[in-house]
């Protein structure tokens, strides 16, 4: 694990911080969390502007170990739901900033970037009612 601050103080949250380019830093955290689900296979599970620290003009993800591993064993409609949560967590915050995206859309970049080569079809089989989740 490592310190990210100054030695002695902790980066803040990003919820602490003005940012002077909110779009810039939003496309960064995603641009993060794609890398993380894609190569790392990895979701957050609780990501949000308490999970993200501000540090050096960069966004930083925290508390990933209470996140999930995606592989073949995974049950993609948790791992859909917990993206789409994630994405729509971060979403909110730049919403205080005017900033808007479509949450299904970078949802799909996600889901198009990486999923298990066995669970490619999850969505055909999942049983009526799962896609309300």
């Amino acid at each position: 694990m490592r310190f990210i601050g100054d030695g002695e103080t902790p980066a803040p949250q990003l919820r602490e911080v003005e940012l002077e380019d909110p779009e810039v830093v939003m496309n960064e955290i995603f641009d993060q969390y794609l890398l993380m689900y894609r190569d790392a296979n990895y979701v957050h599970g609780d990501l949000s502007s308490y999970n993200i620290l501000w540090w050096n003009d960069h966004p930083w993800i925290i508390d990933v170990p209470q996140g999930e591993a995606v592989n073949k064993w995974s049950n993609m409609n948790k791992v859909e739901l917990i993206l789409r949560r994630d994405i729509q967590n971060v979403l909110k915050y730049f919403e205080s900033y005017g900033l808007e995206r479509n949450p299904e859309h970078i949802l799909n970049v996600f889901l198009d970037a990486f999923i298990p080569s066995n669970l490619r079809n999850y969505r055909e089989l999942r049983k009526e009612g799962l896609e309300l989740l």
